[in-house]
């Protein structure tokens, strides 16, 4: 058992995952993922959906793959929140948890926000396409 050959790495496959044509099918699965979130997100004002963003890098392991970033969120306050969960505020009173906004404080709510995990359901329906 101390006789293993480990191959070195095949400079065929690493060219093949450096080449342009690869950089061309990740960048279009991850432009197809940013359209399935933006249309899987939650719309009130818009700004959730426009936030959406692609970067396209090389990465991986060893560095030696062209790797898409699908980017939600960035320079919004609740972007990560919306993904995420958050917790709600508590009464002192009755322990519930109540709405942060004086304005929305009508309705005691049950639990904290749930997570609305957009992100999931945009990678399962990629996996499943």
């Amino acid at each position: 058992m101390d006789d293993i050959h480990i191959p070195k790495p095949n400079p065929a496959l690493t060219a093949i995952l450096k080449s342009p044509k690869m950089a061309r099918i990740v960048r279009l699965k991850t432009e197809y993922a940013k359209v399935r979130y933006r249309a899987i997100v939650a719309k009130r004002s818009r700004r959730l959906a426009a936030s959406a963003r692609v970067k396209l890098s090389i990465g991986g392991y060893k560095n030696d793959r062209w790797v898409g970033q699908l980017i939600v969120g960035e320079g919004l306050k609740y972007g990560a929140s919306h993904e995420f969960g958050h917790e709600a505020a508590r009464s002192t009173e009755s322990g519930q948890y109540v709405e942060r906004f004086p304005a929305r404080r009508r309705a005691v709510r049950k639990r904290k926000a749930r997570a609305a995990k957009d992100l999931k359901q945009v990678l399962r329906s990629l996996r499943n396409s």
